[in-house]
């Protein structure tokens, strides 16, 4: 959260082509936060969140899901509404 740029270990690319990071949470099970940097200054627009074990991502098929959702909001930004934390 204080963090400009995540890095390993804490984010990889889910998929590096569409430029989607997987955020990694500690804990059992694995959770995941999938989503990609913004055009704003420390912006990121969270796509989906899911479990992940071994290989296995779930809900099945949230990789493709992802990718469909980050074209639907670089078409129209007003699909990711922002997120202002209290102060």
């Amino acid at each position: 959260e204080h963090r400009s740029s995540w890095g390993p270990p804490h984010t990889e690319f889910l998929n590096k082509e569409e430029r989607i990071l997987e955020v990694r949470l500690t804990g059992n099970p694995k959770h995941r936060i999938l989503g990609f940097y913004g055009t704003a200054r420390q912006e990121f627009v969270v796509l989906a969140i899911c479990m992940h074990k071994q290989i296995v991502y779930s809900p099945p098929g949230i990789k493709k899901t992802v990718v469909k959702r980050k074209k639907e909001v670089e078409a129209n930004q007003s699909k990711a509404r922002p997120c202002v934390r209290p102060s």
